[in-house]
Order: structure tokens, then sequence, then C-alpha cells
């Protein structure tokens, strides 16, 4: 097995959407981007919250939320951040 060290992998630039945004639309982002989750921030730019690709199938596979809900409407913790 390889080691690596942290600072030689290659880093992207996040992928950030809107709070009003859907979960359709961070899930084309996730796709689009080849990344297993998106941030997603309020209006000003505010950290809100991280949405993955499980909690993306979770709240779909549950049927709580339909793929047009609001970002706003799936997220339910604000992110812990340093």
């Amino acid at each position: 097995m390889e080691v690596r060290s942290v600072q030689s992998l290659p880093l992207r630039r996040p992928v950030v959407l809107k709070n009003s945004n859907t979960l359709r639309d961070a899930a084309r982002a996730m796709q689009h981007n080849e990344v297993g989750c998106v941030l997603i921030s309020d209006q000003h730019g505010v950290l809100k919250g991280v949405m993955t690709d499980r909690d993306l199938a979770m709240a779909l596979g549950s049927e709580r939320v339909r793929s047009s809900s609001r970002l706003s409407q799936a997220t339910e913790m604000p992110p812990i951040y340093v």
C-alpha cells in the first residue's frame, strides 16, 4: 500500500450551494464536480450546513423531503467547524 502525506493530496475548491437550492441541485453539483458533499451557505455566505451524498440518499429514501425541496428543509443542525 502506498503511503501519502496529506500535503501530497490534490486539493479541490469546495462546492458551495445556497440553502435555497434544491436537493436535485445538490445531487447534480456532486455529480458534476465528482464530490461526495456540498457546503450549504445562507444568502450572506455564512456556512449553515453540509450535505453529503449519504444525507441526500437518506433524506430521499425516507420520503420526508422531495428532490424539489430546499436544502434548508433537509439539513437539521448547524455544522461544527473551526
